[in-house]
């Protein structure tokens, strides 16, 4: 039987890791930015679709920069761990998987706050705001 090799940390280890460190840079540096930029936002002077189209657009900055910062953080803590493992194509699909899945509750959660938003605000039909094609171009 093979002995478990105790200098190198466990894939699931390392996963947790570099999840880890994205979860503490996501909420000490883009949580408080995405708030700033929304409570912002609800300053202007905009009807329901100008307040939800803006917000669409600035998902879509915080969005990008947080999966391109995620995606950054597990490459660094396989090369140096030195476990090439987690590069793996399996691993890598399984890391693509969680990072689509959080930014589809981003975009359910900013459906949500677009509908509430209009619905405090009563301006605007709830037809005329975005449809379910802008928050999958969000997604992709």
């Amino acid at each position: 039987m093979d002995e478990p090799d105790l200098g190198k940390p466990d894939l699931t280890a390392l996963h947790e890791l570099a999840e880890s460190k994205y979860r503490a840079w996501h909420w000490k540096r883009l949580r408080p930015k995405l708030g700033r930029r929304i409570r912002e936002l609800k300053l202007q002077k905009l009807s329901g679709i100008g307040r939800a189209c803006y917000s669409i657009r600035i998902y879509r900055e915080l969005l990008e920069r947080a999966v391109r910062k995620r995606i950054g953080f597990y490459p660094a803590i396989a090369h140096e761990s030195r476990h090439s493992e987690m590069l793996a194509k399996l691993r890598l699909d399984e890391f693509q998987q969680l990072i689509m899945t959080s930014v589809g509750y981003a975009a359910a959660t900013l459906k949500d706050h677009i509908t509430m938003d209009n619905r405090a605000a009563g301006d605007v039909p709830e037809s005329a705001l975005p449809s379910q094609n802008h928050y999958r171009q969000l997604e992709a």
